[in-house]
């Protein structure tokens, strides 16, 4: 196992890189975009400020800044700032390895997506600062994420999509001022010849205001979800959401106050199967509420 230790290529001045110094299994030290995992059960450590200004010219082709395809590794930010001022195609930390923790991250700027996690199990998104990003946090075809603890702010799209995954768990976050949807249960590709969205899930005891369309929204096949003691307020749109193709959703002590409508499953009055009550709605538009 050896170190890595990268310098940043600044676009006025060029700077040499380091030779890698060999290490008797001590993290790998990294302060500049382009790395990947090296091994199972590394551990990364940021060690300075990155700043990434990639223009990908093929909207079909984006890249990453930090990519993780080994299993059991962690990276550690220690709070520096990742920031990305391209045309945002680039994604700021996207991972493919199982029980990978992403941690004490920050990152600015028009990521593609923040942190993604994609064809995972067991995945953790722990203390990180998302904002401005297109999307934040996501989950894609995953089993067993756990999200706790982060803060995604200005989201252009979703802060927090879990698309068409399970078993995940979204705990003790904040989500403020996102475009589209504060937390979103979904599946992207809605395809009606495969049908399945976000099952099994947990959103759980999350601060979600100030967003566009959406704070929650459970929408395209997702079911048997529980949407439990969120704080839910001041939501353009609506505070809770559930399209009626979801079911035996249970949306239960959550308070959604001050939303343009408070609790809403769209095209039904009774919730076809959703499980809705004990929550508190006050000051919302009383059509398509559930308490």
């Amino acid at each position: 196992m050896k170190y890595k230790i990268l310098m940043a290529v600044s676009i006025l001045v060029l700077t040499a890189t380091s030779t890698p110094v060999l290490g008797n299994g001590g993290p790998t030290l990294v302060d500049a975009c382009g790395v990947a995992s090296s091994y199972e059960g590394e551990t990364i450590l940021v060690t300075a400020d990155i700043v990434d200004t990639s223009i990908i010219n093929r909207p079909s082709s984006p890249t990453n800044c930090l990519f993780i395809t080994h299993d059991d590794v962690t990276l550690d930010c220690q709070g520096y700032r990742l920031t990305h001022s391209g045309n945002g195609r680039t994604r700021g930390v996207w991972v493919a390895g199982n029980r990978v923790t992403v941690q004490n991250c920050e990152l600015y700027g028009i990521w593609l997506n923040g942190i993604i996690y994609w064809e995972t199990r067991d995945g953790v998104v722990l203390n990180n600062k998302l904002v401005a990003n297109r999307w934040g946090i996501g989950v894609m075809s995953s089993e067993g994420a756990w999200i706790e603890g982060n803060k995604v702010d200005a989201a252009f799209n979703a802060g927090i999509q879990i698309f068409r995954s399970i078993s995940s768990w979204v705990y003790d976050n904040t989500v403020h001022g996102s475009g589209w949807a504060g937390v979103m249960l979904n599946d992207p590709w809605n395809d009606p010849q495969d049908p399945g969205g976000a099952d099994g899930n947990y959103v759980i005891g999350n601060q979600v205001n100030l967003n566009g369309l959406y704070g929650i929204f459970i929408a395209d096949d997702s079911d048997d979800n529980i949407v439990f003691g969120n704080s839910i307020n001041k939501n353009d749109g609506i505070g809770i959401a559930a399209l009626d193709t979801s079911d035996a959703n249970e949306i239960e002590k959550n308070t959604a106050n001050r939303n343009d409508v408070g609790i809403y499953n769209e095209g039904s009055n009774n919730f076809d199967g959703n499980r809705c009550h004990k929550n508190m709605t006050e000051d919302s538009i009383p059509d398509g509420l559930c308490k």
